[in-house]
């Protein structure tokens, strides 16, 4: 989550009038996307980070229906979502797409000195059984930060332990940092040791945050403490393997702005160990929706949030080890 303060001055938008979809290109793949097609018992793990807040990300009123509807639609068997901030926009979403994905686990939280109230903004959702799935608050300040951890078994593949998290942002000198460590960066970093020392999580989703430069690209790095943290420590980030790596927080993103770049922050990390079972990862969830707002004889495109999704293909973990029992 990298907001701009300009946010805070955004009304809510009248009711939905009229949307259309205008689909990106589809962006190369880190593995042979035919492969991914062909091969049996696939499995397709996704995180998202929503934007769903009223009064802080414009346009909310015409992005949660959105937002529900592809999701239901999404050919994925785990998702992980960020910034679903409101409890009842955690139970629209369930309801919503209960019929695809019929598991979910969503840990209401309440903090009065916290932003936001202190919610933490995650949901997760699947297709298959959610076993043992738990909350683990992670030390922060400012907003709630946690992990959510569940074992998943999908068809065809072993059981999976997931990691569903949205660590520290760097928000600079405003507001300041007040926490008990020596600043946002360094927050971070202990929320990435805090996950690393929990052992056994076998895919570790969210927005981190945090990502690197790309060579040859314009992709710029941002606070990539916790993203080398857990790269020396027994994960690798399959995406940034692709040919052409793409941002996942965009200049050109409307709802994000052109203040921080072409980002790479939303992951799906992976135990090393399991490095045989990955293959292919591509962005997704970056249509552009044209929109007719009410009374507005204009039209105007906006994606579903100020981030982009990614998703993992995986072929069966016949070789996978240390999973959480």
């Amino acid at each position: 989550m990298i907001k701009s303060l300009c946010y805070l001055n955004i009304i809510a938008f009248i009711a939905l009038g009229e949307v259309s979809c205008q689909r990106s290109v589809n962006h190369g793949f880190a593995y042979s996307p035919s492969d991914a097609q062909e091969a049996r018992s696939v499995s397709r793990f996704t995180t998202f980070n929503t934007a769903l807040v009223a009064w802080f990300a414009p346009y909310y009123s015409f992005r949660k229906p959105l937002i529900i509807s592809r999701l239901k639609d999404l050919q994925s068997d785990v998702i992980c979502l960020q910034e679903v901030w409101n409890a009842q926009d955690a139970e629209d979403i369930i309801s919503g797409i209960k019929s695809e994905f019929s598991y979910s686990f969503y840990s209401e939280t309440f903090d009065l000195m916290k932003w936001n109230f202190g919610r933490n903004g995650l949901l997760l959702l699947s297709r298959g059984p959610l076993k043992n799935a738990a909350y683990h608050s992670l030390d922060s300040f400012f907003i709630t930060r946690a992990i959510i951890t569940a074992d998943v078994k999908l068809d065809g593949q072993e059981t999976t332990t997931i990691g569903c998290t949205h660590l520290t942002t760097s928000l600079g000198a405003f507001p300041p940092y007040l926490g008990k460590y020596a600043s946002w960066e360094n927050e971070q970093e202990q929320q990435a040791k805090a996950i690393t020392a929990m052992g056994g999580v076998n895919l570790l989703m969210g927005d981190m945050n945090s990502g690197p430069a790309v060579g040859g690209t314009d992709i710029k790095p941002y606070s990539e403490v916790a993203y080398r943290y857990f790269l020396n420590n027994g994960y690798e980030c399959p995406y940034l393997l692709n040919r052409d790596p793409v941002c996942t927080w965009c200049a050109n993103n409307v709802l994000a702005g052109s203040n921080w770049g072409n980002l790479i922050i939303d992951h799906i990390l992976v135990d090393k160990k399991l490095h045989g079972g990955v293959l292919a990862v591509k962005r997704v969830l970056d249509e552009q929706f044209v929109i007719h707002e009410e009374n507005d004889p204009k039209s105007r495109s906006i994606p579903l949030s100020d981030h982009f999704g990614v998703t993992l293909f995986m072929r069966p973990l016949a070789h996978a080890a240390n999973f959480r029992q």
